[in-house]
């Protein structure tokens, strides 16, 4: 940061203060980090290592004609959380599905899509929320 003089030094530090404190801007750069994260996350099937599906909800699931993926069977839940989006508003970023019927799926499943104790995806997201701060400044 570049700056010539205490009137623009108090600019510069007060829009920097400004974007801190608000930080709803950041969504634009958040959003992409999470819809990677989930579509990462349904590759895998979930959060952690999983045993695979039991032959009797594979069965059941052919027999339903549902996808036998894990996290998968008719494609609901990943629709609402892939076209999602975030929300930054003073302390807190929330990932808000497209349905808020899946809210709860995000972290409270059986097979978590998104851990609260990511450090990768916790690390981008202080990187995004740095960048946003800064604003070029």
């Amino acid at each position: 940061m570049i700056v010539r003089g205490a009137d623009e030094l108090a600019a510069k530090t007060g829009r920097i203060a400004d974007r801190l404190e608000r930080p709803a801007g950041a969504e634009r750069q958040l959003t992409p980090l999470f819809q990677q994260r989930i579509a990462q996350r349904f590759g895998s099937g979930g959060d952690g290592e999983w045993a695979p599906l039991s032959g009797e909800t594979v069965e059941t699931k052919a027999r339903k004609g549902l996808d036998p993926g894990i996290l998968r069977a008719t494609g609901a839940l990943e629709a609402a959380l892939a076209g999602g989006h975030a929300e930054a508003s003073g302390d807190q970023i929330r990932y808000a599905p497209a349905s808020a019927l899946f809210y709860g799926s995000i972290v409270a499943a059986r097979r978590p899509i998104l851990s609260s104790s990511e450090g990768e995806l916790g690390g981008q997201i202080a990187d995004a929320l740095a960048a946003h701060v800064m604003g070029g400044e």
